[in-house]
Formats: C-alpha cells, structure tokens, sequence
C-alpha cells in the first residue's frame, strides 16, 4: 500500500501532513497489522505524488480545521484494513475516510475467485 498525505502550506513552504505510526506497527494475524498513528509533517518534495486536487466545493480552511482536530486525538489507533493513512487522508480531504487501495485489492481479491 501506498502512503498517503495532505499537502499543506505553512511559513517554510509545503509540507505533507500524514498519519504516521512510526515503529508502533505490529501484525495482528497474517492480513491484520494495527498500530498506534499520529499526525506527522514532513517537507514536500517531488516524491510525494499528488492524486488529487481540493475541489472548488471544499474551502481548505476546512481541511485545515479537520488536522488540527485530528491532532488532539491521543493514541488513535491505525489499521491496515480499517483505518490506515489513506483513510485519515481521505477523511482530512472530504470528510469521510476510504481507502481506495483496499477496494482494488478486494476486487482484485475477488476477481482471482472468479477465475478459479
């Protein structure tokens, strides 16, 4: 899976705001991996690959509002399967957190099936 981030302007240039969980990550069962995430920034360079753009509908002082109250969620758990960066990016982004990673990949899961 890819990492996912929102890129933010500030005083020293862009930077990319991400649900970072550092070396709390553990595997739970062999799909299931949890860990504890917090909002990290990182500068932004040319390996960020911008996805998407904030549309014209949602003011960024929005999305700015959504990270700064994600900020003071203490110990938020991430999930690779429920609530991973992607998801907290989406949800930083639109306000409803999805991973468009995990349904290719149950597609792809169910498209294996099919073929069996």
């Amino acid at each position: 899976m890819s990492t996912y981030g929102i890129v933010v302007a500030s005083s020293r240039g862009f930077r990319v705001a991400h649900f970072f969980t550092g070396e709390t990550v553990k595997a739970q069962n062999s799909l299931v991996e949890k860990g504890f995430g917090y909002i990290h920034e990182v500068r932004y360079s040319l390996e960020w690959l911008v996805q998407e753009h904030l549309p014209k509908s949602i003011p960024y002082s929005d999305v700015e509002e959504r990270i700064k109250a994600s900020r003071k969620i203490n110990r938020r758990v991430w999930n690779k399967l429920s609530y991973n960066c992607e998801h907290w990016a989406r949800e930083m982004f639109t306000g409803q957190p999805e991973c468009t990673q995990l349904k290719q990949w149950k597609e792809e899961i169910r498209n294996k099936k099919n073929k069996q």
